[in-house]
């Protein structure tokens, strides 16, 4: 229970509607020290959770620049690979599908890595806190984990499509002969 939440819950006395006055009721005392203690320590987390915001901010960009560079080179340098693919009679979307899937299936096994690896390291954050100092509790972030998993694939999508796209129209022709 937060500061705020005590403070309104927080009363001597309580209207009794029967005799018209007021009634002492039995509660936690609680003193100014240990409520501006409080507010300092919630005022604290609040900074914490902001930091730990722009950290989670800046390491997705990373990784988002990360994803899109991989799979434009790997693309790129399997170009041989897919004129091949191509030639032996393949069509372009289907080109497209098998690139979209294996990015699928990349993204799906990194978030899940990425996720335990996460709550692993996120776990053991809570309670190295729980035992230094802060009373916090470790909760799963299930809206965020899934939230991620479909970023993640979309932006897998996003950097197969773009490259894709950009291969010659008639990639076929790129394929030359090794003497």
């Amino acid at each position: 229970m937060n500061v705020v939440e005590r403070m309104k819950t927080f009363s001597k006395y309580e209207w009794n509607e029967d005799t018209y006055e007021e009634e002492r009721i039995e509660g936690p005392e609680i003193s100014c020290d240990e409520i501006e203690n409080q507010a300092r320590e919630q005022k604290g987390v609040d900074k914490m959770k902001v930091v730990l915001g722009c950290i989670a901010l800046i390491l997705f960009s990373i990784s988002t620049i990360n994803i899109i560079n991989n799979n434009a080179s790997s693309i790129y340098l399997r170009k041989t690979e897919l004129a091949q693919m191509r030639v032996i009679g393949m069509t372009k979307k289907g080109l497209v599908k098998t690139l979209a899937l294996e990015g699928i299936i990349v993204a799906g096994v990194a978030t899940i890595l990425g996720t335990v690896i996460g709550l692993l390291i996120g776990y053991g954050i809570v309670k190295l806190m729980k035992f230094a100092f802060m009373e916090l509790e470790f909760s799963f972030p299930l809206l965020g984990v899934v939230l991620v998993f479909f970023v993640t694939v979309l932006i897998m999508l996003i950097s197969t499509a773009i490259p894709v796209a950009a291969l010659n129209k008639n990639i076929v022709a790129d394929l030359s002969v090794e003497e």
